[in-house]
């Protein structure tokens, strides 16, 4: 029979429930126990390791419930990295993916249950894999997809067993070993519009040396992915008020933007009088008039993130003797990443500006800027020029060197788009020794040492710093405009009106900004496992023996961030202030496990058994922690088997999270601020509120609106904080009825409270301002004390100092409980001969909760989304694969159904046009031929419907989750996708 890939799909499922799959392997134990040759047959059983145990077990069951994903879904759905396949499993949310632009610091990430990517613990055959930078987490671009021989996934604690960070799970890539020959493939896709272009190709050589004993594989990868704007897609063109209808608009809203603009625009002043001169603009002539044009940055930006990326992997084995095995693996990742964003600007920062003889205004608005006061400090009067106070030669003129202090909000086009160039590279090498030293007993003792080098570039920022110097200007002895600092080639910096910056201006505020981290991680462990038999410690109403697992891990990791000055001032507007970071820790840890047969092949009791694990961890950081489970299992009879643990998982802060200085010049997202405009006006309570919050009470009715979804942001480390808690509860069920042989079914209840959940203060920005106005509406309250607002305007983004306080506290309550439902089938005489198989692997959120601290209320975000949920969590999603295989194993069809539940806005007090999501389902058509027996070559068809993506508009989320007016981390804003791959083997 010729060789076929999805040959061994059909025996060991193509994607779902590991338990089911685990339980489908029992299954078929247990029929060849009741086969004449069983005990031969029970004998030659291989013990291999499931993820979430240290114990090696021949029957392949599990106590918690672990999905298993093969590596042959990577082929079927034409990905070229780990994170695109495991964004799409029902039990993950979307973390910093290919779609996330703004953020997007050219890595991949996966985040169990939505409980945060730094949460998920990553592990490659059961060794950790090094964080990306000093967040903890880690890139998922530098595993090697050709490589990969499965996915399992442990979705619960697994603290005990593999340490901090695993509080939401494990995922861990088991890569194939024991390689012979020679395999290259290639794969090209493109969307049906002929764009977001993708291409790969990777070969992998192995063979034997030593008569045998020993075995070297090296595999190359190399991934290209295109870049994809924004505007080259008909829903992302322009960005779109999610709070204004538009009946006339394709997409039912109103077409929105940024009121930081190419023509500048000046807020916060008014005359006093009466006559409001609130968010002015320039024509290009230097006159003032009412502001009517948002700058629309979508087309700047990125839909897809381009990707270049290179992967070297390396796999040695070397047996000494029948007791000892040298094995070795190393990797190294080379990736760049271009990031784009829209031109900078000044976003309403405040500065002393020349408005009399600078050049930069027409008389008419001379006189108009000259005419209004700053209703914040009260400076001017109601005629300016009259009072003298701008005019003190009486005649009528603005004169020259008046200075004014305005707030500014200009695009600067002329600097050009913000550019990022994230230069990645990872290596990391794992080398031990493993074996048996008694009969029964096994040993790994092993090191690994990684290292991670970052280098972002950013271009075109500009300085406020020279901006400002830029704008105090004076006319010299000939007559012309000339900085009265002339200081660094200073050149006058004219902000209003288009097109007014000069090439010379631009030159000189150009900012160009370079960022350097490096990540290193050091452990050395040691591992023994084995059964009590010899010891005689065994249950006597049990066949096997009590076994066990201890052993001992040292770790230690320190990150060194070197910005360079320019970032640490913060003298860039656009990107953010960047604080250097230099720290590290270290952690020695014991750890324990035992697995004890109580009961077996007794009536009712076909298996009956419990496990225990215990871990002891001391941190240089924290101190010392413990983590602990308790579980078991119970099959009355082979058809049913019973299981369920409870554990306690812990995290440890991470080194930015205790280390990262103050920085007060950071930004971060928010949609919506009570204070802007004219939402208090009328409302006294909310009036009152917003004064003593910081607005000034004559700005009431004027504060700024927010600029592109983003406002300032003050982070911040914290070195007392501690550990978070969590205590995870699974209960489940595997069902494989020997009425229907080839069937099996999971169902897995889950339940994780995490308490002293470690996180920016509130949560977000979003949940600091609601926490303030809109549930305690106490101004001594800490959610209205985090609001830091420009002493001048009330305005939440007016330059360093000014915005949300965000540092890290021990404050959150996080919770999640739901239903994992898995199911396999396999039909073996199915139509045309050929085989049928059916995998399900479905998931049900019944609570998904955050309480940003104990005083506040309970965000429940079960079937929602929104600026405090994020990204949509619906209470049901399932993936269902079909796949027929020929008789001949020559050709095959396989059909995956993404099924994503319906959402709703998670404010209805204030709801946004299109407040309700509908249920989305997506089809991936794949099919594969054998051309020979060593040349496969595979076709597909992802998003077969070219369904396109739900419309919120820019204002239903997060900045870095709700862009391109969707949230393309979730459903698939690129369309109908075609690929095909090649496949030689030798």
């Amino acid at each position: 029979m010729a060789y076929h890939p999805l040959t061994k799909l059909r025996r060991t499922a193509l994607l779902g429930s590991a338990a089911t799959l685990l339980a489908g392997f029992a299954a078929g134990t247990g029929a060849s126990a009741q086969d004449s040759q069983g005990s031969e047959a029970d004998e030659t059983l291989e013990e291999v390791l499931v993820t979430g145990t240290r114990i090696r077990r021949a029957d392949l069951t599990a106590t918690n419930p672990v999905t298993v994903v093969s590596g042959e879904e990577f082929a079927l759905r034409g990905f070229n990295s780990a994170e695109n396949l495991l964004r799409d499993l029902p039990q993950t949310q979307p973390a910093t993916t290919s779609v996330a632009n703004n953020g997007n610091a050219g890595i991949a990430s996966v985040d169990l249950r939505g409980l945060g990517a730094q949460r998920t613990l990553v592990l490659v055959d059961g060794k950790r894999m090094v964080a990306f930078d000093s967040s903890g987490i880690v890139d998922l671009n530098s595993i090697p997809v050709a490589l990969i021989e499965r996915q399992e996934i442990v979705t619960g604690g697994a603290s005990a067993v593999y340490g901090s960070d695993a509080v939401s799970g494990v995922v861990n890539f088991i890569l194939k070993d024991d390689f012979e020959g020679m395999e290259f493939s290639a794969r090209f896709g493109s969307s049906e519009g002929g764009d977001a272009l993708e291409y790969n190709a990777n070969l992998t050589v192995g063979g034997n040396f030593a008569d045998g004993r020993g075995n070297a594989v090296i595999n190359i990868d190399y991934t290209n992915r295109n870049g994809l704007f924004q505007s080259e897609r008909p829903f992302s063109v322009a960005a779109l008020d999610s709070f204004a209808a538009d009946p006339n608009n394709p997409f039912g809203l109103v077409e929105d933007g940024s009121n930081t603009t190419t023509d500048g625009v000046v807020s916060g002043l008014f005359n006093i009088n009466g006559n409001l001169v609130q968010d002015a603009q320039f024509d290009a002539n230097g006159n003032i008039s009412p502001y009517q044009d948002p700058f629309n940055f979508n087309p700047f930006n990125y839909l897809q993130v381009p990707n270049d990326r290179w992967t070297v992997t390396g796999l040695l084995s070397y047996d000494l003797n029948d007791s000892a095995e040298l094995y070795g693996r190393t990797t190294f990742v080379n990736s760049t990443v271009d990031t784009i964003l829209a031109p900078s600007g000044t976003f309403g920062i405040r500065f002393d500006t020349n408005i009399g003889d600078s050049g930069f205004f027409s008389p008419q608005a001379q006189r108009v800027l000259a005419d209004v006061t700053n209703n914040a400090t009260g400076v001017g009067a109601p005629d300016g020029l009259i009072d003298g106070q701008f005019d003190v030669d009486g005649d009528g003129v603005v004169d020259a060197g008046a200075v004014r202090n305005i707030s500014v909000r200009r695009r600067t086009i002329e600097v050009g788009t913000r550019d990022s160039t994230f230069d990645n590279t990872t290596f990391q090498a794992v080398a031990g020794i493993r074996g048996e030293f008694a009969e029964g007993w096994d040993y790994d003792v092993f090191g690994q040492l990684a290292i991670v080098n970052r280098t972002q570039s950013q271009r075109n920022d500009i300085n406020g710093t020279r901006i400002q110097q830029g704008l105090l200007t004076e006319v010299d002895a000939n007559g012309n405009v000339v900085c009265v600092d002339q200081s660094d080639g200073c050149v006058p910096v004219n902000l209003f009106g288009p097109g007014n910056l000069s090439a010379e201006a631009a030159d000189f505020i150009r900012l160009n900004l370079v960022n350097t981290e490096r990540t290193s991680q050091r452990i050395l462990g040691g591992t023994i496992t084995g059964d009590l038999e010899s010891a005689g410690i065994k249950s006597p109403f049990a066949d096997n023996a009590f076994a066990v697992a201890f052993g001992f891990e040292y770790r230690d990791e320190e990150s060194r961030t070197r910005p360079d000055q320019n970032l640490i001032d913060g003298n860039g507007t656009g990107f953010g202030a960047t604080v250097p970071i230099d720290f590290g820790f270290d952690v020695w840890e014991l750890y324990g496990e035992l697995y004890a047969p109580i009961v077996e092949n007794k009536p009712f009791a076909e298996s009956l058994a419990v496990k225990a694990a215990f871990r002891f961890s001391d941190y240089s950081t924290i101190g010392s922690v413990e983590t602990f489970l308790f579980g078991g299992e119970w099959a009355p009879i082979s058809d049913i088997r019973f299981r369920g643990e409870f554990q306690r998982a812990v995290r440890a802060p991470n080194i930015f999270e205790l280390a990262a200085p103050v920085n007060d010049s950071g930004v971060t997202g928010l949609s919506n601020d009570p204070c802007e405009g004219s939402n208090p006006v009328g409302n006294q309570e909310l009036t009152d509120l917003c004064i003593a919050t910081g607005v000034p009470a004559a700005n009431i009715g004027f504060v700024n609106s927010i600029v592109s979804g983003q406002v300032g942001g003050i982070f911040g480390g914290n070195m007392d904080l501690q550990e978070e808690t969590a205590d995870t509860i699974t209960i489940g069920a595997v069902v494989t009825p020997r009425a229907i042989p080839g069937l099996s079914v999971t169902v897995d209840y889950y339940d994780i409270e995490i308490e002293d959940a470690i996180d920016g203060f509130g949560g977000s920005s979003q949940q600091v301002i609601d926490g303030c106005y809109n549930v305690f509406r106490d101004p001594d309250n800490q959610f209205c004390q985090a609001i830091i607002r420009d002493p001048a305007t009330g305005s939440l983004n007016a330059g360093p100092g000014v915005g949300i306080f965000r540092g890290n506290a021990n404050t959150a309550l996080i919770g999640v409980e739901g239903v994992d439902i898995g199911a396999n089938y396999i039909w073996e005489e199915a139509f045309f001969g050929g085989s049928l198989d059916f995998n399900y692997n479905g998931a049900i959120v019944t609570s998904d909760t955050f309480q940003p601290s104990v005083l506040s209320p309970v965000i429940d975000c079960e079937g929602r989304f929104g600026n405090n949920c994020e990204n949509p969590i619906p209470e049901y999603r399932h993936n269902l694969r079909t796949t027929w295989v020929s008789e001949d194993n020559d050709f095959s069809l396989s059909v995956l159904w993404r099924y994503i539940g319906g959402v709703e806005f998670d404010n209805p007090e204030t709801p946004i046009i299109f407040s309700e999501i509908d249920a989305e389902n997506y089809f991936d058509l794949t099919g594969s031929y054998l051309i020979k027996d060593n040349i496969n070559l595979r076709f597909g068809v992802n998003n077969l419907l070219d369904n396109q993506p739900p419309i919120v508009g820019s204002d239903a989320g997060p900045t870095i989750d709700n862009n391109a007016n969707t949230f393309p981390g979730v459903y698939d804003p690129i369309g109908r996708f075609f690929f095909t791959q090649i496949t030689l083997t030798y």
